[in-house]
């Protein structure tokens, strides 16, 4: 479903708008009078120390720049918090119509319970390093991390350096690069069928990470509202797809902290790499 449009910004976002250009108009005007009134006194010659002039030129240049600089980062500032504020209220409105939740009021983060599971969506990173990332919360698990990336090959074959878990599916390694420190997990949660689920088409530019007690999946950019359900409806598909074995090894026990889970999955691990195990 398509977004609601954009709302006009309000009474006091223009009025800050108009303000704000009306003082960076007369900064403007003020530089140049400043300038042709300098000149107009050196055609004249009425200032006729050079050194003084050079330095009540530079003055006046630099007193005249900081007010400048002063004014575009104020009216910058403003023109940011106009497009934040129209952006929260089209998320605002887009959470109420799809059944979704601000975290806090004035935030862009979403939140839903979907079969008993928190799920939360929302922008991550800064910059080119932004990602829209969703979340979906499993209780009661503490997994160890498995990052699934897509690269683009390299003359149709994986770059000879990239190093991770390699599964049975040639088609599978060429295109996801799986990794994580458990090889076992790796291989528990990449079942033939949540490969084949991963090998189509609609999952270009998608990662996924799986964590402790999360599945999320990362796309480039920011949080994008046509893209919220589809990223949930595969994150809940992932997390539905964990095989009993793996939900059975990596649950805690009530009343066991993550600390002493930890302990214990370290434990397992180093008796699997030695042998120690009945």
């Amino acid at each position: 479903m398509t977004p609601p449009a954009p709302t006009p910004p309000t009474w006091w976002a223009r009025a800050w708008n108009a303000a704000v250009l009306a003082v960076a108009v007369a900064v403007l005007v003020l530089l140049l009078a400043g300038l042709a009134v300098l000149v107009g006194a050196v055609l004249a010659g009425i200032l006729v120390d050079v050194a003084r002039l050079g330095t009540q030129v530079a003055a006046a240049l630099s007193a005249t720049t900081v007010g400048l600089v002063v004014v575009l980062w104020g009216a910058g500032w403003m023109r940011s918090r106009a497009v934040r504020a129209r952006r929260l209220a089209v998320v605002a409105a887009w959470a109420d119509e799809h059944g979704w939740a601000l975290r806090v009021p004035g935030d862009d983060v979403l939140l839903r319970r979907t079969g008993g599971r928190l799920v939360v969506s929302r922008t991550q990173g800064l910059g080119r390093s932004r990602e829209h990332v969703v979340r979906v919360q499993l209780a009661g698990l503490l997994m160890p991390t498995l990052t699934l990336t897509q690269e683009a090959p390299v003359l149709g074959r994986r770059s000879p350096r990239r190093r991770g878990v390699e599964v049975e599916s040639i088609c599978f390694n060429d295109r996801w690069w799986a990794r994580g420190g458990n090889r076992a997990f790796v291989h528990g949660v990449l079942h033939p069928r949540l490969m084949e689920r991963l090998m189509r088409t609609d999952l270009d530019g998608v990662s996924i990470v799986i964590e402790a007690g999360e599945v999320s999946v990362h796309v480039p950019g920011q949080m994008d509202l046509e893209r919220v359900e589809p990223l949930t409806a595969l994150a809940l598909e992932i997390a539905d797809s964990l095989p009993a074995t793996v939900l059975h090894d990596h649950a805690v026990p009530e009343g066991q902290t993550r600390r002493e889970r930890r302990a214990a999955l370290a434990r397992r691990n180093t008796d699997k790499l030695t042998g120690n195990v009945l």
